[in-house]
């Protein structure tokens, strides 16, 4: 009895996230209406609350899914897009991050005066806070395209900066594994080589 009370606890629970992230996404990707190509969304990025439900959603589902916590915040989305792929959550984010490139390479070009209000200031600089929390290396190139106005805390910056020291150490290991690879390549072309073939060519 007390196994399946604990059983319909954990289907009542899944089932609240699954609603809740569901709308979460609606909320930061709508839809285009009928008859449009594109929704207009970039005009405005997302606020703040909606990015901190969306990361609590995703980290208690990949939780309980995995019964351990997730060395990044990334890693959490990537196990969730896993177990569920039916919500393509990596995709979404990642189109998220697109249109997000595209506003403040926008917003560059033409030197921040497009759409500066206060509101939408606080609403980037809460969106690359979320960036930097989520500890992707690829999503990290926002940072660099904000306006230098934007402000980040302490904790974020300090996040950033390891962040950006993985995404070197990533880097440096595939050029390695290239160099290795290469040297391997060298090595078996030269075992194999027949000697008379070794002499025409000299």
């Amino acid at each position: 009895m007390k196994d399946s009370n604990i059983a319909m606890e954990q289907d009542a629970l899944f089932s609240f996230l699954d609603y809740r992230l569901r709308i979460l996404l609606l909320l930061l990707l709508p839809p285009p209406p009928p008859g449009q190509v594109s929704d207009g969304s970039m005009m405005l990025y997302p606020d703040g609350h909606t990015l901190g439900e969306l990361d609590s959603t995703v980290l208690t589902l990949a939780v309980l899914e995995g019964n351990k916590v997730p060395a990044t915040h990334w890693k959490a989305y990537k196990r969730v897009d896993k177990r569920w792929p039916k919500y393509h959550l990596v995709s979404r984010v990642e189109k998220l991050v697109r249109r997000a490139r595209e506003r403040l390479r926008e917003e560059n070009e033409t030197d921040c005066k497009v759409d500066c209000a206060q509101y939408h200031q606080g609403r980037r600089e809460a969106f690359l806070e979320w960036i930097v929390y989520l500890e992707n290396p690829a999503f990290l190139d926002l940072i660099d395209f904000a306006p230098a106005s934007d402000w980040l805390p302490r904790y974020s910056v300090e996040r950033l900066s390891l962040a950006r020291g993985f995404k070197k150490r990533q880097e440096a290991a595939k050029r390695s594994a290239r160099y290795r690879a290469k040297r391997k390549e060298q090595k078996r072309l030269k075992i194999f080589t027949p000697k008379s073939v070794t002499h025409l060519q000299r």
